[in-house]
């Protein structure tokens, strides 16, 4: 995927080390003890010997800690009971900080942030959807597809059209009409509704898509953050069959994804 960074980014704030990173998601796959909480670490065993052995909670109401417990299994039938079982890893942390969380968002691997550190809300508003202000002619990849995509309409049509560059307005069916969408403010964002599809814009700048693919789209902004001279917004983005928390990390004028979807199959 274009621009999705997996890769770990390494800061220095003035009272710890963090790991900024793609972060980890809540898994409730497995039981879990009151003051305990999973995280899906996908299909590969990891090793016990060297486990991460602090995990950085963030939630809706500011950071935390946890420290490692143990590596659980996960496995699921998705298709007939006798086929073979899909399987993950979930790791278990214990934390005294979760009710002070709010709800926990995600995990980022390394020490925590100063305990001052908390999400800067971001209220969603309905904007007049006729302003159109992001609107932009031009193909614009989004960080979340290989898509090129831009609103289009042909000589004699009222109204627009969204289209990729290779399969024009039928790259998703019923094709997806300017009319249908409304604008929410989120912040300095932008997010554009059209029920089957969410596009979230920086100004014109088209940075997320997502269409419903077994699940609803999702493009919506959580809250931010912010790291020495690196913005972080918290967005929950609709990839196929599943929604995940990620970071949009913004620096100059660079904008990066920094996502963990899973790694292994979600339907039969």
């Amino acid at each position: 995927m274009n621009g999705i960074v997996l890769l770990s980014l390494f800061l220095m704030t003035d009272a710890t080390k963090l790991e900024i990173n793609a972060p980890y998601q809540v898994d409730r796959s497995v039981k879990t003890g009151p003051s305990e909480i999973g995280f899906d670490f996908g299909t590969k065993k990891p090793d016990e010997r060297h486990p991460l052995p602090r995990m950085t909670l963030f939630g809706t109401s500011g950071f935390g800690m946890a420290k490692f417990v143990e590596f659980r299994q996960s496995c699921l039938h998705l298709c007939a009971e006798d086929t073979p079982p899909t399987c993950h890893w979930v790791g278990i942390y214990k934390t005294t900080d979760n009710r002070r969380l709010g709800e926990i968002l995600g995990g980022l691997v390394g020490e925590t942030l100063p305990e001052n550190k908390k999400l800067t809300s971001m209220p969603a508003e309905e904007c007049n959807s006729g302003d159109n202000t992001w609107l932009h002619r031009d193909y614009q990849q989004p960080l979340t597809d290989e898509l090129s995509l831009r609103w289009s309409a042909v000589a004699g049509e009222k109204d627009s059209f969204l289209e990729s560059r290779d399969l024009g307005r039928n790259f998703y069916a019923p094709p997806i009409a300017l009319s249908a969408c409304k604008d929410v403010r989120t912040g300095v964002f932008v997010r554009v509704e059209c029920g089957v599809a969410k596009l979230l814009y920086f100004g014109t700048r088209l940075l997320l898509s997502s269409f419903a693919d077994y699940g609803d789209a999702a493009a919506d902004v959580l809250g931010s953050f912010r790291v020495k001279d690196a913005e972080y917004f918290v967005v929950r983005v609709g990839l196929k069959a599943q929604k995940v928390v990620a970071l949009l990390r913004h620096s100059g004028d660079k904008w990066e994804l920094l996502i963990r979807p899973a790694d292994y199959p979600l339907l039969c």
